[in-house]
């Protein structure tokens, strides 16, 4: 464990790590720090990478708790959960809400999910209420 050289897989966003090839391999010393694995990442891809994720699209904080398989987020661009089996299911960060919720596959094409505790019982009662006044 400790130093050395570590394998950076980087998959493109909304595939399936398990199902898929890499896009770009990056070979780098396995704590580096995310600013230097930013770097070379963006290098091998040839434009810039702000950010890294795991495949629950948990940020990457530091580079000394990497996985070796991540999602390259360029400027702009989030997370999509890769929707390539049916009845998949996986919690997912939702890094607006700082929380994790659970996501099953429910159709491919259109891609259609299921997301447990999406929201509360008062934002539901929110659009509730407010589509009633609408339908009127």
């Amino acid at each position: 464990e400790g130093s050395g050289v570590m394998e950076l897989q980087l998959y493109p966003v909304g595939q399936d790590m398990d199902e898929s090839e890499p896009l770009h391999v990056v070979h780098t010393q396995k704590r580096a720090d995310l600013a230097q694995l930013l770097e070379v990442a963006s290098e091998v891809a040839g434009e810039k990478i702000l950010s890294l994720v795991d495949r629950h699209g948990v940020p990457v904080a530091q580079g000394d708790l990497l996985p070796s398989k991540v999602y390259p987020l360029r400027e702009k661009e989030f997370f999509f959960f890769p929707a390539s089996k049916l009845h998949k299911k996986e919690d997912v960060f939702l890094p607006c809400e700082n929380r994790n919720v659970s996501m099953e596959v429910l159709a491919v094409s259109p891609k259609v999910f299921l997301i447990d505790n999406f929201l509360s019982a008062d934002e539901c009662e929110a659009i509730i209420t407010w589509a009633g006044d609408k339908m009127g």
